[in-house]
């Protein structure tokens, strides 16, 4: 790409324009989509042939439908073209989404949709971007300022959050590259040099400070000149009363105390990105494997194969892989046994033996012998893995999720499962898993969530009444109680 990526907003007259391309190239692919879809692809393509929308029915969004049809359907085009290495087609069809989403209204604030298409064709540009990267002929200084520009050029900012998350991508994505180059040394102090500053200036949620501080280390040794140089602005989460303004807090109050949901649905819609942005860099759960909770056993003790396997396993000895595939074997059925031999390929197989592994765990956890209450580890390496295959990341929330209903699991199942739902904007969890979290910035969100709900007087939900306290406890400068 040997120009900045713009996304120019479509008017309804480029729309039109462009519908029979569009159309052409959906109807084309057709047999590509899954069955549930596919009649529904095929119902919109065919509406919008026969008879396509003017201007003016575009404007007023009676042919919206159709156009939101086409424009996840152009969304999966573009996903499956950025796997196969075309990015600059599956941009275009990104585009083309984000534009029939957006439905040729200016004022129209970034959708759920919208969103959604920004942040798949990020992930192609950035993945795209960090392999020239690898070669050499780009810098992540320079790929943040192209992502910036493109979500700039589509919605006129570039929102906190977003912002949080691409540097999130970029630095996961630039360890990867440097942890496989190690055995080249100059290409480990390239990739370093030219980095360096962009890394150490990132601002990065708390759970990438370890890989931060990786890059310091090593900067200080194979490029002490650029590691000096480089200023660290990252950035920690605020106090809110740092972070909201007085104006907002004043909003609130009034809203609050009168009841009115749309005020404070307002009041709180202007500060909401800032305190996500907050929220997500508290958040510094990592989705790692981890040693499952539970132990085989015989007849009352430990099962001696069980034994001999973890002693090896502790020991980071990869014959254990081989004695807890026997173990496997002899106990197929038991799920605390696809469980152990599935955490051991985490750690001793190939990467293709991930598929191994979701197989394992899925039989593991639809078995009618699985103990839920116990098998919280189960769920949360799943889910670890599921993230690991772009086509299956969006089912890890799912999967993980259920462990909530059971009291076994740690802090950071319930952390990753917030995270992931503001990740995806899964709206349907949200509003559940801001009231129970321990962050103020969820329950003020919370509050934000349940007030685009109501359309006159509030109830005496469990964000109001926090909010309330969160107030009166601002005044006597004490911290409100947790709900």
């Amino acid at each position: 790409m040997d120009r900045a990526i713009e996304w120019h907003f479509w008017s309804a007259e480029q729309i039109v324009d462009a519908l029979p391309d569009l159309v052409a190239t959906v109807e084309s692919r057709l047999e590509d989509f899954p069955e549930e879809h596919r009649e529904k692809n095929q119902t919109a393509v065919q509406s919008l042939r026969e008879a396509p929308p003017t201007a003016p029915q575009i404007r007023d969004g009676s042919r919206s439908r159709e156009l939101v049809t086409l424009g996840f359907a152009l969304d999966v085009l573009g996903r499956r073209t950025a796997a196969a290495g075309r990015v600059d087609e599956s941009l275009r069809r990104f585009q083309a989404a984000h534009e029939m989403f957006r439905g040729g209204s200016p004022l129209l604030r970034a959708t759920q949709p919208m969103r959604q298409t920004v942040s798949n064709a990020l992930k192609a540009l950035v993945g795209h971007a960090v392999t020239r990267c690898q070669a050499g002929e780009t810098t992540v200084a320079a790929i943040r300022e192209e992502v910036e520009g493109l979500v700039r050029s589509a919605w006129g900012l570039v929102p906190p959050q977003l912002r949080l998350g691409v540097n999130e991508m970029l630095l996961n994505e630039l360890e990867r590259i440097r942890a496989a180059g190690e055995s080249d040394p100059a290409f480990h102090e390239r990739i370093i040099r030219d980095n360096i500053e962009a890394v150490l200036a990132m601002e990065i949620p708390t759970r990438l400070e370890k890989v931060r501080r990786r890059w310091e280390e090593i900067g200080e040794q194979v490029a002490p000149a650029a590691a000096r140089k480089a200023q660290r602005t990252l950035r920690r989460p605020e106090d809110l009363s740092a972070l909201v303004p007085p104006a907002a807090w004043s909003a609130i109050r009034q809203a609050v105390e009168r009841g009115d949901a749309e005020a404070l649905g307002q009041a709180l819609e202007e500060v909401a990105d800032q305190l996500e942005m907050n929220l997500r860099l508290r958040l510094d759960a990592r989705a790692e494997y981890r040693e499952p909770a539970s132990e085989l056993r015989v007849t009352g003790a430990p099962d001696p194969a069980f034994v001999e396997a973890r002693g090896l396993l502790l020991r980071q000895d990869p014959r254990a892989l081989d004695l807890f595939n026997d173990i496997h074997y002899r106990r197929s059925s038991n799920t605390i046994a696809k469980e152990w031999y599935a955490y051991a390929l985490t750690l001793f197989g190939r990467a293709t033996d991930i598929h191994d592994v979701i197989e394992l765990l899925e039989d593991a956890i639809a078995s009618d012998r699985f103990r839920a209450e116990r098998g919280w580890t189960a769920r949360w390496n799943l889910a670890c893995a599921l993230r690991r295959l772009p086509s299956r990341a969006p089912d890890a929330l799912d999967v993980l999720l259920p462990a909530l209903e059971h009291d076994a699991h740690t802090a950071e199942v319930f952390e990753l499962c917030l995270l992931w739902a503001l990740e995806h904007d899964r709206q349907n969890v949200l509003g559940l898993l801001y009231l129970t979290a321990r962050y103020h910035e969820a329950h003020l969100l919370a509050a934000e969530l349940s007030s685009k709900k109501r359309k006159a007087r509030l109830d005496k939900v469990a964000a109001q009444i926090f909010l309330q306290s969160f107030l009166d406890a601002k005044d006597r400068n004490l911290p409100p109680q947790p709900m």
